[in-house]
């Protein structure tokens, strides 16, 4: 219930890199975030805007759940801005909604073994990735990343699916229910929700949490 309420209110109006609304998403998630006891980071940049002719701030968040002991960190990632034509119900607010209540349980239930990054990356519509991009190139946490399970929408219904994954596990590509590309970087997969917006939170959060405890 908690996820669909996140959803409504995040998906209130369209919310595309650089906007005034991406801005009171940003606020959304923090505030929720931090009623939960988590820090958030905020890591920004500036970068030439899709849809307009102009640059625009472009702003990453990220929060750490601490492990007991960890050898890693297990990232948790969705990016949270949309085209100016759709408010993202499913593309991307549903995975924000799962990443905040996958946050809320983890912090919840018992310690985790690693340490779990929350990450809402900013400017991924249409192509150009701008908040992932500055991750990896710019923050220090990227240097310790173990696992990364990037949370992505992909269609309207139907069940959340594996859409892409790499790693040393042998013929992991052959057994993913639909097509799939192996890129041979260690560690990092996607989790494709082509769900409908009334089940799509739910299953997606239930999942994300599975994973980080089976990998903490």
């Amino acid at each position: 219930v908690r996820a669909a309420s996140h959803v409504e209110i995040i998906a209130a109006e369209p919310h595309p890199m650089g906007s005034l609304a991406i801005e009171d998403v940003r606020d959304y998630i923090t505030t929720e975030l931090e009623s939960i006891g988590l820090e958030v980071e905020a890591q920004r940049i500036l970068r030439p805007s899709y849809f307009e002719h102009r640059t625009v701030p472009v702003v990453n968040l990220a929060a750490r759940i601490r492990g007991t002991a960890s050898s890693g960190t297990i990232v948790l990632v969705g990016h949270h801005d949309t085209y100016p034509e759709t408010p993202g119900a499913n593309d991307n607010s549903a995975a924000v909604a799962a990443l905040l209540e996958t946050g809320r349980a983890l912090v919840a239930g018992p310690p985790v073994r690693n340490d779990i990054l929350l990450l809402f990356t900013d400017a991924e519509e249409p192509e150009q990735r701008y908040g992932a991009v500055a991750f990896v190139a710019q923050h220090p946490a990227f240097a310790d990343i173990a696992l990364v399970v990037n949370l992505e929408a992909t269609g309207g219904h139907g069940a959340s699916l594996l859409a892409e994954t790499s790693g040393p596990v042998p013929n992991a590509c052959g057994r993913a229910p639909i097509s799939t590309r192996c890129r041979g970087l260690p560690g990092s997969s996607a989790v494709g929700a082509k769900t409908s917006i009334s089940s799509d939170a739910r299953e997606t959060t239930t999942r994300a949490s599975i994973v980080a405890r089976r990998t903490s």
